[in-house]
């Protein structure tokens, strides 16, 4: 199961969905990616790195409380 997160340098964290399967994350992914005009990554497995207008994806079990 994946989250799909969007990180903004000023407001921090924020979740956009949960608990989804790989390929609907992708794909709210890229959707959400596209409205806001920000970077899109895909960091299974891996601890979320803080950058400034991103969409995250990543494992359910990672991401951060």
């Amino acid at each position: 199961m994946y989250d799909v997160l969007y990180l903004d340098g000023r407001m921090g964290q924020r979740v956009v969905a949960s608990a989804l399967d790989r390929e609907t994350a992708c794909r709210v992914a890229r959707d959400e990616a596209h409205r806001r005009g920000a970077a899109r990554m895909f960091i299974a497995g891996s601890a979320s790195v803080p950058r400034s207008n991103a969409v995250l994806i990543v494992e359910a079990s990672r991401r951060a409380a």
